[in-house]
C-alpha cells in the first residue's frame, strides 16, 4: 500500500472506545470506525422456548429508541465471544447465560466500520436474575412474529436484523407461524 492510502487517526477522545481514521483515495477521502476493545462485539440471541429477547434502547445518533437484541463490545477479561454475550446481556438486562453458541460473525457497516460481531445464541435461566440492568424496558416475541415486527418497522436495528437472519439461516430460529 503506498503512502498515500495508507489510514491515519483523524479522531480519538480520552476514554472513548470508538476512533475514526481516513485514508486519501482519488479525489476524495475514505473514513473507518474502529474499536480499540481487546476483541470483536457480540450480539447475544437469547431464546427461551420459541420467544427472542429484546432490549428498548435509546440511540441518540438516531434520536429514537430502538427494540434491539442485547449486544456490545468486548472487554479485556472477556475471553471469548460467548463471555461478551453473556456480560452485556447480564449488564443489559440482568439476565443470566447457562449456556452459548457461537453462530458466526456479521459486519455491521462494511462501508463503515471495520469491526465485526459475533452472534452468539444465548440461553439463560429465567428465574435468575440481578436486580441492576441498564435497560429496564424489555420484550420477548415469540419467533412466529419476528418477521411481521420487522415488516410493521418494530424491529429496524441492523444489527439485530442481521443476527436473526443468520441464526435462522444455521437453523436456530423456528419462524414458520404455528399451524
Amino acid at each position: 500500500m503506498t503512502a498515500a492510502r495508507r489510514w491515519r487517526d483523524v479522531w480519538t477522545a480520552p476514554g472513548e472506545r470508538l476512533f475514526v481514521q481516513a485514508r486519501d483515495e482519488e479525489g476524495w477521502t475514505r473514513h473507518r470506525i474502529l474499536s480499540n476493545s481487546e476483541g470483536d462485539g457480540a450480539v447475544a440471541v437469547v431464546v427461551d422456548g420459541s420467544r427472542v429477547l429484546f432490549i428498548d434502547a435509546e440511540r441518540p445518533a438516531i434520536g429514537r429508541n430502538l427494540w434491539e437484541l442485547p449486544r456490545g463490545q468486548a472487554d479485556a477479561a472477556d475471553g471469548s465471544p460467548e463471555a461478551t454475550a453473556a456480560r452485556e446481556l447480564l449488564e443489559e438486562t440482568g439476565l443470566i447465560s447457562v449456556e452459548s453458541r457461537l453462530l458466526g460473525q456479521i459486519w455491521a457497516e462494511s462501508g463503515l466500520s471495520g469491526d465485526a460481531v459475533n452472534v452468539v445464541q444465548v440461553r439463560v435461566d429465567p428465574l435468575a436474575r440481578r436486580a441492576v440492568a441498564e435497560y429496564s424496558a424489555l420484550r420477548w416475541i415469540d419467533m412466529h412474529r419476528i418477521s411481521q415486527e420487522i415488516a410493521d418497522d418494530q424491529i429496524r436495528d441492523g444489527i439485530s436484523i442481521a443476527a436473526l437472519a443468520l441464526a435462522w439461516a444455521k437453523g436456530q430460529l423456528n419462524t414458520a407461524s404455528p399451524a
